[in-house]
């Protein structure tokens, strides 16, 4: 049992806790593994992260919901047209091991972009070779959801800035309330 179903388990009466349980019933929260990506892929993929690099302030730490959602969004384009999702839930490490509220990109609905956390905090690499781009460090854990991509832009729009899906209480409860509504009807109590 991974540390972040672990800590689901508690029932801890916050949001994040809540919705991720609630998105576990209905099968749409999951543990995202590190898988090596095909090296054409991979090169692709950092060609691409690169190039955005510069509109999305080179990634800056402690901006993982701005630098995911301006990924995601620049995804319209070729090559990544609309292969890139948003994601959000909880990152845990053997170094950290408390469930740390978290935003990544998720390529293919298998590979794990994560251009904000680096795997050394102390060098911070522009090439981007420290950064979860499909695999990333043994222990390491993503677990969450992914956020359909027509909800960031009004969200942006409405709140001037990038925010959580699933902690901002100005949006969580409607997500809570329409899962809820689709565990009665399935009868998943």
């Amino acid at each position: 049992m991974s540390l972040i179903s672990e800590r689901l388990d508690a029932h801890l009466p916050l949001n994040i806790d809540h919705i991720l349980r609630l998105a576990t019933k209905l099968g749409y929260a999951k543990q995202y593994e590190s898988i090596e990506m095909p090296k054409d892929l991979k090169k692709t993929i950092i060609t691409f992260l690169k190039a955005q690099s510069k509109d999305i302030r080179g990634y800056q730490a402690k901006q993982c919901y701005f630098n995911s959602q301006m990924l995601t969004l620049k995804t319209d384009f070729e090559p990544m047209k609309n292969r890139l999702k948003y994601c959000e839930g909880y990152w845990m490490s053997p170094s950290i091991p408390i469930g740390i509220p978290h935003a990544w990109c998720v390529l293919d609905d298998q590979y794990v972009i994560d251009t904000t956390l680096v795997f050394d905090i102390y060098d911070r690499k522009k090439d981007l070779s420290d950064r979860a781009i499909g695999s990333f460090p043994e222990g390491w854990e993503y677990y969450g959801i992914c956020i359909d991509r027509s909800e960031i832009l009004p969200a942006l729009m409405e709140f001037e800035s990038s925010v959580s899906f699933l902690d901002d209480y100005r949006i969580v409860r409607k997500r809570i309330k329409q899962y809820e509504a689709e565990i009665a009807q399935k009868g998943l109590s």
